[in-house]
């Protein structure tokens, strides 16, 4: 991980070539810092040398890191490999569902919140919400009726955890209307089993 110094001498550096004043220095320190969280000293050093020898406007963090990646002598551009999760299958990501009431309707919602792994820290520094976060979050919520989140021992939800009995009902329906209408269009014949049989997904 790059550390502030380097950061900050880098974005003193970039500041004095483009007449940009301290306060942009200061400014910027912290989201340079998130973003450059995974690139080392070194590599953040001959980065900024090709980038202030190459820069004709003033660059920005992502301009910094295409131009370290693409330098063969810095070992960012060699893929990161982390240890395999349980929770998240590692994926980085553990599915979240939460069921809730909203004007007397029960609903579900369903999605993807970074693990607290390390590959799942590095996500949630963009686009996704530590799971906890968004958890405690659903939890403290008055209409919120259950939380459910995949764990080491179940990665992944089930059908009953992220779908109401009533979607589920809606499912079954929509698949036997459009049995009957293929059915009958195609001339074929279903033959009733007598063994019961249980559907499973």
């Amino acid at each position: 991980m790059a550390s502030e110094a380097v950061v900050k001498r880098t974005l003193q550096s970039i500041a004095n070539m483009f007449n940009k004043g301290s306060w942009w220095v200061n400014d910027s320190l912290k989201m340079w810092m998130i973003q450059l969280n995974y690139i080392d000293d070194r590599d953040l050093i001959i980065g900024t040398k090709n980038c202030l020898r190459k820069a004709k406007k003033l660059p920005t963090v992502a301009n910094l890191i295409d131009i370290i990646d693409a330098d063969p002598r810095t070992t960012s551009n060699e893929p990161t490999v982390f240890d395999a999760c349980p929770a998240c299958y590692g994926s980085g990501c553990r599915e979240m569902a939460r069921w809730y009431s909203m004007k007397g309707v029960l609903r579900v919602s369903f999605g993807l919140a970074a693990c607290d792994c390390p590959k799942g820290t590095r996500l949630s520094m963009g686009a996704f919400q530590d799971w906890r976060s968004v958890r405690d979050s659903w939890m403290n919520d008055q209409y919120t009726e259950q939380v459910f989140y995949s764990t080491a021992q179940q990665p992944h939800l089930t059908t009953d955890q992220t779908i109401t009995p009533e979607q589920l009902e809606q499912r079954a329906q929509r698949a036997r209307a459009m049995l009957e209408r293929t059915g009958s269009r195609s001339g074929w014949h279903t033959v009733k089993d007598s063994t019961p049989s249980r559907l499973t997904e």
